[in-house]
């Protein structure tokens, strides 16, 4: 079935359709299909790798697990194109979008609901295409993080948003050198509606806490010597934002997942802190649970006015 955005519903597929990319579908299958019946072929060195979810590494033989399979497709010869020759973090958007195409329709004969494929897919795509760690969300930076720190940084980050976004902006309301910064933020979340309006407090809440320990948001305003975001656009409209360190560049969804990217790259590559914003660091650090030097007045004072009881 297809989605048909007048009726706003899913209807029969009508006789001499055309899908094309975007297409919005829906598999129904028959009451008469048997998955056991199903056949399942072991990987080869042209053919597809066969990933079931939570491991790391491909196999050339069916796993005997339990849990569900995924083969990896052969890939369509003009995201092969794209990507062959294509230095790390350099793969453009629009083939980026082709992939995530590729793969959703795949899955969609899968399953229903493809969710707890999304992961194996990833993985076996960086394995086979080393090339589209990070630039799809799976790279080694996120993992090495995780590993070293054992925490979930953008999860934490939310956390803090949601738990001490508003205090921040309470107390920040009067700060002469917050003035301009906090009308920007409150004008922006004033003309958004629904998740558009959660977005821009959180980056809001990005754009501010450095100026509740006397910095400013440098981290934003790449590039920089250091890790920072580079984007196309202001933070609550930029549609291309990226992680950048050196001839490092990892692409993000979005300015929240941009700015624990470049976080984990601070972490990971052992880089110390940026004068211009090392005491809002210092403040995420406790908030966000990793473990931190001795804090400065200056930050303990921040972090007492965000646990102050409102």
């Amino acid at each position: 079935m297809v989605y048909n955005s007048r009726f706003d519903t899913y209807v029969d597929v009508p006789e001499g359709h055309t899908f094309s990319d975007g297409d919005k579908i829906n598999l129904v299958g028959s009451s008469s299909s048997d998955e056991q019946n199903l056949p399942l072929e072991t990987g080869t060195d042209d053919g597809p790798l066969v990933l079931a979810p939570s491991c790391s590494e491909p196999d050339k033989r069916l796993f005997t697990v339990q849990q569900p399979l995924y083969e990896l497709p052969p890939i369509p010869l003009d995201i092969k194109a794209d990507i062959e020759g294509t230095a790390l973090g350099e793969v453009s958007s629009r083939t980026k979008n082709r992939i995530v195409s590729w793969i959703t329709a795949h899955l969609l004969t899968i399953d229903w609901y493809p969710g707890k494929f999304y992961e194996p897919a990833a993985k076996a795509l960086v394995l086979k295409y080393p090339v589209l760690r990070d630039t799809i969300g799976t790279g080694y930076i996120h993992q090495e993080f995780m590993e070293i720190c054992k925490v979930d940084f953008e999860r934490k980050l939310l956390g803090f948003i949601n738990g001490h976004g508003q205090r921040l902006f309470s107390i920040l309301k009067t700060s002469r050198t917050a003035q301009k910064i906090f009308s920007e933020v409150q004008k922006a979340i004033a003309d958004s509606e629904g998740d558009a309006k959660k977005y821009c407090f959180a980056v809001g809440v990005l754009q501010l806490l450095p100026h509740l320990v006397k910095e400013e948001a440098f981290y934003l305003r790449g590039p920089d010597s250091y890790p920072c975001i580079v984007m196309n656009d202001k933070p609550h409209t930029a549609t291309n934002v990226c992680a950048t360190f050196e001839n490092m560049k990892v692409e993000a969804i979005d300015v929240i997942s941009g700015f624990a990217t470049v976080m984990e790259i601070y972490w990971v590559m052992n880089i110390e802190y940026s004068k211009k914003n090392k005491n809002t660091f210092a403040v995420l650090e406790h908030f966000c649970g990793l473990k931190s030097k001795p804090l400065k007045p200056v930050t303990l004072r921040a972090i007492a006015l965000l646990e102050k009881a409102n």
